[in-house]
């Protein structure tokens, strides 16, 4: 397990943030850092104040805007993927204004004119900036929060989420949301990592870089290498979802040991937001956890 761990951690330090903007869903703000996974108990009927944040790692860039509008053009989406076999089921999302990427900029945020998701879904635009301005290099300030409201949540239902470039998809992956100069409108192509976001448009319809002339990269993260999601009567140390009594085994460290390879943001147990958000401080996270057991 020490050598599987070593390895694991390794493969995280490599697919530390580098290079891209980000535009990153945290779905439990009550938790410190960004959090993939939200649990919540039977019956829930609103899960409130998930975040949408957008920054650079390096601290170096800005936009002057964020989509625009014109028609039913829009930025960036936040919306449901249902899934069959759910007894509840998601009825609307409510979302409100943050801080503008763009401080000089004016944001909005409104239900979906036209959809990029099948389920429920909410897009963001920002307008207004006249000179860039480095965004904030780190998670600190949302762009918008939304309530996420539900009907019927069952034990065992896992409602997903994701964000998206919405400009991208009804382009097929050849132009961005984000504006960098007056005279390039959407300079940045679009999501540079296809990670199978199930939209109307099919899974995730970006290409793997950016369309040129990018002004700079950006990276649309949902919950890492699956999508957003709410966890009814879940449990943080069931990493495999098993049912089946014990729920917590051997099988849950392996399947942590996974998710901390491939960089999926559900093994930043600790919720850290500096780099590298993967280390050894979430396994010990996890030993915590899994020690703690499930209600």
């Amino acid at each position: 397990m020490i050598r599987m761990l070593a390895a694991c951690l390794a493969g995280a330090a490599a697919s530390a943030w580098a290079g891209p903007v980000l535009v990153m869903v945290d779905m439990d703000s009550t938790r410190p850092g960004i959090q993939a996974v939200v649990d919540v108990p039977p019956g829930t009927t609103v899960v409130p104040d998930v975040a949408v944040y957008v920054f650079d790692p390096e601290g170096t860039r800005g936009v002057l805007s964020i989509g625009y509008i014109g028609a039913l053009d829009r930025g960036i989406a936040f919306g449901h993927i249902p899934r069959p076999g759910l007894v509840g089921q998601v009825t609307m999302l409510s979302a409100k204004l943050g801080t503008p990427v763009n401080p000089m900029g004016s944001g909005s945020v409104f239900s979906a004119m036209e959809n990029g998701f099948e389920g429920p879904e909410v897009q963001y635009f920002e307008a207004g900036g006249v000179e860039l301005v480095p965004m904030q290099s780190a998670p600190l300030e949302p762009i918008f929060r939304v309530d996420i409201h539900l009907s019927g949540a069952a034990a065992g239902d896992v409602f997903e989420f994701a964000v998206m470039d919405f400009i991208s998809v009804w382009r097929g992956g050849m132009g961005g949301a984000f504006t960098t100069r007056q005279t390039s409108p959407l300079d940045t192509g679009g999501d540079i990592t296809p990670d199978g976001t199930l939209g109307l448009a099919g899974l995730d319809p970006d290409t793997p870089a950016p369309s040129p002339p990018a002004a700079f990269e950006v990276d649309f993260i949902d919950g890492g290498n699956r999508p957003a999601r709410i966890r009814v009567g879940g449990c943080y140390a069931n990493c495999d979802g098993s049912t089946t009594p014990p729920v917590l085994n051997v099988n849950d460290f392996v399947c942590f040991a996974a998710a901390m390879a491939a960089g999926d943001l559900y093994a930043n147990c600790d919720g850290s937001t500096v780099q590298p958000m993967l280390s050894v401080n979430d396994f010990v996270c996890f030993q915590a956890r899994f020690a703690a057991g499930c209600p």
